[in-house]
């Protein structure tokens, strides 16, 4: 299996797993929002379901869709040549390669959980009325910024595994100097 197989399979089941997150998401919404009932007009509790849906929605059909164009626009080509001309038992794959899918399968996790959470985080703050929301337009405010940096680590971890890749090849050699 080709690094691009493995980055396409990844980015597929991040996709389905974007699905399952904001359908759950939504769901707790909709309870939500039937709490708040006749505090806020229908328009706003309509536009923030869409909206806090829609978005992650959107992000998870597109990369199941396409995950072999995303993949090849991730996975450099000097990789794929080294693959092709490769044969070392893990199926044309270098350990750097490897740990490169894995800190890819990493990253993608990351972004599983941090997309949807800015979705509905920004969702809370733009339509609901802050005189409803009290102190919690500052927690919704930190979660924003917490989720807006994992989005930041994990998108460096997918797009980015050689620094880490130098780091832990140095700390495994480090003893053996």
């Amino acid at each position: 299996m080709k690094l691009v197989d493995i980055t396409a399979t990844v980015i597929r089941g991040m996709g389905i797993l974007v699905l399952i997150k904001s359908t759950a998401m939504l769901v707790g919404m909709m309870k939500a929002m039937d709490t708040l009932e006749g505090a806020m007009g229908s328009g706003n509790d309509n536009m923030a379901l869409a909206y806090a849906f829609s978005v992650p929605a959107f992000f998870g059909m597109v990369v199941i869709l396409f995950p072999m164009t995303i993949a090849r626009f991730i996975v450099p080509s000097s990789a794929q040549l080294l693959e092709e001309a490769g044969g070392n038992g893990n199926g044309g794959l270098t350990r750097e390669e490897l740990q490169r899918a894995g800190l890819f399968v990493v990253g993608a996790f990351v972004l599983v959980r941090a997309v949807p959470d800015i979705a509905h985080t920004l969702a809370m703050l733009l339509f609901i009325p802050e005189g409803m929301m009290g102190d919690e337009v500052r927690n919704l405010s930190i979660n924003l910024g917490i989720a807006l940096l994992e989005v930041g680590i994990g998108a460096a971890l997918m797009l980015g595994g050689r620094g880490i890749n130098n780091l832990t090849a140095r700390l495994r050699g480090a003893g053996l100097h």
